[in-house]
């Protein structure tokens, strides 16, 4: 403790309480921002395959998807064609189980969704959703 400070009764409590409050607010932060773009990563894969499948577009327009984000938000990453082709990825592995992204994926980093994805991806369904 500080020289400056005095001795306030039961100050150390408050101070380890505070401490401990704000790091499980700072934790609880991560995992909703965590989810909501694991969300938002799966809906940018459902509407590319959506409109891959009806409206007959090929690979290439995920160079163009790129490139127009990059414009648009030259400040952010993560919408490279490479990143792009992994939500894609992630939606298809598991367009038949929207609860499981909701309720299970989003509850990892997303790095560790393409992981699962990538690297288990010649296992059978249950093994990946097991991981």
């Amino acid at each position: 403790m500080s020289d400056i400070t005095p001795n306030f009764p039961g100050y150390e409590d408050f101070l380890r309480d505070l401490k401990q409050r704000i790091q499980t607010a700072q934790v609880k932060a991560a995992l909703a921002a965590n989810s909501e773009l694991i969300m938002l990563y799966w809906q940018i894969g459902q509407q590319i395959t959506d409109r891959q499948h009806h409206h007959g577009w090929g690979e290439k327009v995920l160079d163009r998807i790129a490139a127009d984000l990059k414009a648009s938000f030259e400040s952010i990453e993560g919408f490279s064609r490479r990143s792009l082709y992994r939500m894609r990825a992630f939606f298809q592995a598991y367009s038949d189980l929207p609860e499981f992204v909701s309720q299970v994926a989003t509850q990892i980093p997303w790095f560790h969704n393409v992981v699962i994805i990538e690297e288990i991806a010649k296992v059978r369904k249950k093994t990946r959703i097991w991981y």
